[in-house]
């Protein structure tokens, strides 16, 4: 019997969690994500853009150079200015469990660093050099409650993102959050129990 509890808890609580890298565009976890392609978008540098959902701030240009090429697919790419920037930052209106764009044109390394409500790193993932490449190169990180992301290099380095794209996290309904309460209270008195035997 306790095992079985032991079983079911642990099973809720592996389900709950799916932290980990992105590495394709079609990661089961970005399944019925919010795409950003950046070709409705005006065109043109600035240091903050409001998409709504997502707030990206950095030296960034939103171009149709290169359209096509350097993993962009639309008309028109987020980049970092002609490598001007080296940092770009992402802040989520309400936390995402998963997030990724394509990745292009990068010449080095780039970190990715994605953290928490409380500010929290929720997991880094080092970012190659793509270079020249167009083969759909697409990175990004997954895990609970991610509310911000940070993307940076130590040097110049001129860089394309297109295709961001991010799930926002469930909130979890009542019963869900009720049964998951009565496992971990059942676990905790089996246990109890166990112990005074």
């Amino acid at each position: 019997m306790h095992l079985r509890l032991a079983f079911l808890v642990s099973l809720f609580l592996v389900s709950a969690g799916h932290a980990g890298h992105i590495t394709i565009r079609d990661d089961e976890r970005l399944a019925g994500g919010t795409v950003l392609t950046f070709d409705e978008t005006a065109r043109g540098n600035r240091t903050e853009l409001d998409l709504g959902l997502v707030t990206i701030t950095g030296v960034i240009n939103v171009s149709t150079d290169y359209a096509g090429s350097y993993n962009t697919t639309g008309t028109a790419s987020l980049q970092n200015r002609m490598g001007d920037g080296s940092q770009f930052y992402f802040s989520f209106s309400s936390p995402v469990t998963a997030f990724g764009f394509n990745w292009g044109a990068s010449d080095g390394e780039w970190t990715l660093n994605a953290y928490n409500s409380e500010a929290v790193l929720v997991d880094t993932f080092v970012l190659p050099a793509v270079r020249e490449s167009n083969a759909g190169e697409f990175f990004g990180i997954a895990g609970d409650d991610i509310k911000y992301v940070t993307l940076s290099h130590d040097g110049y380095d001129w860089v394309f993102l297109d295709n961001f794209t991010f799930v926002a996290a469930a909130i979890p309904e009542p019963a869900t959050a009720t049964l998951a309460a009565g496992l971990l209270g059942l676990a905790g008195l089996a246990w109890r129990r166990r112990r005074l035997a």
